[in-house]
Parts: structure tokens; C-alpha cells; sequence
């Protein structure tokens, strides 16, 4: 009994020793996932909303960036791993640029009258960029959400066929990241 006691008291001191003396993690953002989306569930902040993948837009245009992590720095043990409560906070060494965002459709579509080229960069017109909103999630991963106001998906229209959307940021570090999905758009 006396070992038992011992042995847990030492595991133990390890955890709070493991706990109160190591650094943050650093991690890198080396990749991301990008996806098309609908909101689930409309929240008074649009922080909480919660959001389901879809390949099809009805009634909501939204895109969400989700980051891949990869672990360069760390002198966690990892004595409690799997216990979440316990993780420790991350410091990023590179981050994602919006500046950088750059939004395409391969095929043509109309806006406000005006005919909008396939391969353009919707944040380039102004017109379509005061239509975007970007923000971070309040949910578990912190994804960015690139989503459309009702304002432009009431004056836009699409073929009824289906779309590739690609989209592409750089990191603060010069990574440059390409995604392409494909989407169909329901007027």
C-alpha cells in the first residue's frame, strides 16, 4: 500500500512540476483545410454561430479556414495528454494573412447587373469585398469564417451548375496555401 501511495505521489509531482515549469508549445500553421459551409445556428454574436458543411448554398454563403498545426517547440511530458482540461496554451511562430486572402470561381456569375469574370478575385472588387465579412470562431479549433452578406447573395446570380471555388492566403512566414472545392449555388 505504502508503494502505491508512493508511486501516485511521485506521478503526481511530476504533473505539477510538468504543469508549472514548462514553456508554451510553439506550433507552425503548415497547412489549412478549407470548406464551404450553412449556419446551423444563428447566434446574437456571429462568434458562436454553428455551422454545417455543405456543398450546396441556399440561404447563407460562408467558407471556413481551418488551420493545420505542426509542434516545432515543446517540453510538455505529456503526462495527462488526453485530460483537455489540462492542455497548455499555444504560441504561434507564423500566422495567417487576410491581406492575403485571394477568393475564385472558375465560371462567370452576375452581380448587381454586372457581369464578374471566372478567375477573379472577389476581394480585389471592392464592390464584393464590402460584402464579406472575416472573423474568428469562439469554438473549440478557432476557424476563420469568410461569409457573405444576405445583401449580396439577394443581388448575385449563379448558373445552376457547379462551381470550384479556390481559395489562397499566405502566412507570415511565406507559406503559401492553395485549396480548391467545388459548390453549387441555389438562387
Amino acid at each position: 500500500m505504502r508503494k502505491i501511495l508512493k508511486i501516485t505521489g511521485i506521478y503526481l509531482l511530476l504533473i505539477i512540476l510538468d504543469f508549472s515549469c514548462a514553456p508554451p508549445e510553439h506550433v507552425l500553421i503548415n497547412g489549412i483545410e478549407f470548406n464551404s459551409a450553412t449556419i446551423k445556428d444563428r447566434k446574437d454574436q456571429r462568434e458562436f454561430n454553428n455551422y454545417v458543411e455543405t456543398s450546396v448554398f441556399k440561404n447563407d454563403i460562408v467558407f471556413i479556414i481551418s488551420e493545420n498545426l505542426e509542434t516545432v517547440a515543446s517540453l510538455n511530458l505529456r503526462l495527462t495528454e488526453k485530460c483537455y482540461a489540462t492542455t497548455f496554451a499555444k504560441t504561434y511562430d507564423n500566422s495567417i494573412l487576410e491581406e492575403s486572402f485571394s477568393l475564385k470561381l472558375n465560371k462567370d456569375f452576375t452581380y448587381g447587373n454586372v457581369l464578374i469574370s471566372a478567375n477573379q478575385n472577389l476581394f480585389e472588387i471592392p464592390e464584393i469585398r464590402n460584402q464579406i465579412s472575416i472573423f474568428q470562431t469562439n469554438q473549440s479549433f478557432g476557424d476563420k469564417i469568410i461569409e457573405f452578406s444576405h445583401s449580396f447573395i439577394n443581388d448575385a446570380i449563379f448558373s445552376n451548375e457547379v462551381y470550384q471555388v479556390e481559395f489562397e492566403c499566405k502566412t507570415t512566414d511565406n507559406r503559401l496555401f492553395n485549396k480548391v472545392i467545388e459548390v453549387k449555388f441555389e438562387n
